[in-house]
């Protein structure tokens, strides 16, 4: 029993470090205000959330000093999952545009084993 708590937690640890890695790339990749747009909102209402952690309320508080806005609820998660999620109503119209979130996850995907062995290292020593 031990061994899979143990796993569990090393699971957990995993994913919500890679969803907070995932946060930062998204945002990154985020377009950059266009003429007429405004998408300093939607880039800083961009957060990582997992089983150990999540970066809601530091996006609220940077998404609303740029504008005046709600955010979309949190997801609600079932236990050992992990999300990153983009929080302003209009994402998906950037997103079909760009693909700034698809190409975060493509990137993320390429620094995943290297987050699964630290991890590792550190809860099976």
């Amino acid at each position: 029993m031990d061994v899979l708590r143990l796993a569990e937690d090393a699971t957990d640890e995993m994913l919500t470090k890679l969803a907070l890695q995932g946060e930062g790339l998204a945002k990154i990749n985020a377009p950059s205000a266009k003429p007429g747009f405004d998408t300093g909102f939607m880039r800083n209402a961009i957060y990582g959330l997992g089983p150990t952690g999540n970066h809601r309320s530091t996006a609220e508080s940077q998404a609303r000093g740029v504008a005046d806005r709600d955010m979309a609820s949190m997801p609600q998660l079932a236990p050992h999952e992990a999300a990153i999620h983009a929080a302003a109503e209009y994402t998906i119209w950037w997103e079909l545009r760009f693909s700034f979130l698809h190409k975060a996850l493509e990137e993320l995907s390429k620094l995943a084993p290297g987050v699964i062995k630290d991890v590792g290292r550190s809860k099976f020593k």
